[in-house]
């Protein structure tokens, strides 16, 4: 597997999404943790499975740092967008007056997003995948525009 971007909705329930280097969805999934100490034990194994260059993480701060110790441990970038400023680039002004409505409007993105990427899934997409998919196709997308501009000097 290639080096991607893995990008996580922060919590307890955790939603994950990992873009490859050639900026294709590779999978996506929700897990739930017991608990911290559970977070702290299976977050190195998620992130060393994914081998990302690039962990995007939004959401809980408090567990912010749990996944950017392990993605540099492995040697990978961190990002923490807030989530208005992806959505700001990824939904329409009105998909964003409230927090409900925007994650509403992620789900319908995300569904866009993993039929684009050639994934069919009938089951029901979580609030958190969802989010985590739209925040690692945000965060492929910019990565995307950074190479290209900084190619053009």
């Amino acid at each position: 597997m290639t080096r991607g971007i893995l990008a996580v909705d922060l919590g307890l329930r955790t939603g994950l999404a990992r873009f490859s280097a050639d900026n294709r969805l590779s999978w996506f999934r929700s897990h739930h943790f017991a608990n911290t100490t559970a977070l702290k034990r299976a977050v190195y194994g998620i992130v060393r499975d994914a081998e990302p260059y690039l962990v995007v993480v939004e959401g809980d701060r408090g567990y912010a740092s749990i996944w950017e110790k392990a993605a540099l441990k492995w040697g990978a970038e961190v990002s923490h967008p807030s989530p208005e400023r992806w959505r700001a680039d990824l939904l329409l002004p009105r998909e964003q007056v409230s927090a409900e409505e925007a994650k509403a409007a992620a789900r319908v993105l995300a569904r866009r997003i993993i039929e684009d990427h050639g994934e069919s899934r009938a089951t029901e997409l979580r609030t958190d995948t969802a989010e985590a998919i739209c925040l690692g196709y945000w965060a492929m997308s910019r990565q995307s525009l950074t190479t290209l501009t900084s190619g053009s000097g």
